[in-house]
């Protein structure tokens, strides 16, 4: 690609006064190396493998996809993931099970009808898992309470959990952000798949609550 400039400015010689006329032309060329182009705009898109492609495809069938990002995005107000599907497959292989405080085992019992519950965790997000169904996502710490370091007497400097989610968590269910409209997916199938058809994931896991 080239371009062409040209100006003709004018000027009176200082020492008979005739009126002089310049023209002057200049010119550039830029060249562009498509390969150099294509290779950009290739690395920018997200690779993904067979496996990786199928858990998002099941996701959105799912519903699980819209939910997710309205959580994340309320979580993670101050840096939001640019690749929301990656950041997805990360949540889903980072999860672990935890027990949960007795005000968020009575909301999600009245929610969904005393039916057999998990928790699960990871990167700030919950899933309720209902009937082995991922059913709810919701912010961690409106569950968990809110952790702070503090000073503990017996073991030294350790971590403050105060239970401030009660009234959070039954707010974040009203708006219902983080419900999962669709069909929902099958937890233990979808978390297996993020993890490709022959890797083998260290899963940390406590004790379910009880119902």
């Amino acid at each position: 690609m080239s371009e062409e400039w040209s100006a003709k400015p004018r000027m009176a010689c200082p020492s008979c006064g005739t009126v002089l006329e310049l023209t002057v032309r200049c010119g550039a060329k830029v060249v562009i190396d498509d390969r150099a182009v294509t290779s950009a705009a290739t690395s920018a898109v997200p690779q993904r493998t067979a496996a990786e492609h199928d858990v998002l495809a099941a996701a959105r069938r799912a519903g699980l996809l819209e939910p997710f990002r309205a959580t994340t995005e309320f979580v993670k107000q101050d840096q939001v993931p640019k690749d929301m599907e990656g950041f997805f497959l990360t949540f889903l292989r980072g999860l672990t099970r935890r027990l949960i405080p007795a005000y968020a085992m009575e909301a999600f019992n009245t929610l969904f009808e005393h039916r057999p519950l998990e928790y699960y965790t990871a990167q700030g997000i919950g899933a309720v898992v209902i009937d082995g169904y991922i059913r709810l996502f919701v912010p961690n710490h409106e569950v968990l309470g809110t952790q702070l370091r503090g000073l503990n007497r017996n073991k030294g400097r350790g971590r403050l959990t105060i239970d401030d989610g009660a009234e959070k968590l039954q707010q974040w269910i009203h708006t219902r952000w983080g419900y999962v409209a669709g069909p929902g997916a099958l937890y233990e199938q979808l978390r297996h798949r993020s993890f490709g058809e022959f890797a083998r994931p260290n899963v940390s896991a406590a004790a379910p609550h009880r119902t």
